[in-house]
């Protein structure tokens, strides 16, 4: 008997860091997700302002078009 509550004891210890290194995982997977949050967040803005001032340019040189006429 005292053998095997040695033994559950053994598993629970072994299943309890087991859990500590998985919870460790996910912590990192949760920090690597936020910083590529922020980079999609920058691109996200980045793009937005390109399309912009592309439609600035475009309307632009239909500017330019219309006065050559």
């Amino acid at each position: 008997m005292e053998e095997t509550l040695q033994e559950m004891a053994a598993l629970l210890r072994a299943i309890r860091e087991n859990q500590e290194v998985t919870n460790a995982k996910i912590d990192g997977i949760e920090l690597r997700l936020s910083s590529l949050e922020g980079e999609v967040k920058g691109v996200t803005e980045s793009v937005d302002y390109l399309v912009h001032k592309l439609g600035e340019h475009d309307r632009d040189l239909y500017v330019i078009k219309t006065k050559r006429v």
